[in-house]
């Protein structure tokens, strides 16, 4: 005799539903000039660094293998809170970089990116509320975006992309 009744105190068995990558979602992972990354945030006004947001979280999501971010929605959530949100996706981004990084085995790579963006993004926000802080908040801010840059950077050129 089978016993076919489900078991009460066993967890529910629910399909990993992973969102498929598309073209769209996905890019490969463009070297960018960190000298000209730096003057497009400066030249811009910080416009530059909503596109570059963009980019890098169809970037990402290639280098996952899976559509973790949704790009419209990172720029769209990023320009409604004046940039917060940026602040988070970047420290998120830089997470995930990490762990590829570490993954892949990719020489030279900075073990604590997401600590150091953390920290450059944290310290770019409190000394913004001093006065005169954004001459320091600006260049901690930017400092995040390009250590973020380089580790894409250090992928793009290991795997030829």
């Amino acid at each position: 005799m089978s016993n076919l009744t489900p078991n009460p105190y066993q967890a529910p068995q629910i399909p990993h539903a992973q969102p498929k990558l598309t073209a769209a979602d996905a890019a490969d992972i463009k070297r960018r000039d960190i000298t000209v990354f730096i003057l497009l945030c400066v030249v811009t006004l910080g416009i530059y660094w909503f596109y570059i947001s963009y980019q890098w979280s169809k970037e990402i999501n290639g280098l996952v293998g899976r559509a973790k971010y949704n790009p419209v929605l990172v720029v769209v959530v990023n320009i409604l809170t004046c940039g917060l949100a940026g602040l988070v996706f970047e420290s998120l981004f830089a997470f995930d970089i990490a762990e590829q990084t570490r993954l892949r085995n990719t020489p030279g790579r900075m073990d604590q990116l997401a600590t150091w963006v953390l920290v450059c993004n944290g310290a770019a926000l409190i000394t913004a509320i001093i006065p005169f802080g954004f001459l320091l908040a600006l260049p901690l801010g930017t400092l995040a975006s390009v250590l973020v840059q380089v580790e894409l950077n250090r992928l793009a050129e290991h795997y030829g992309k």
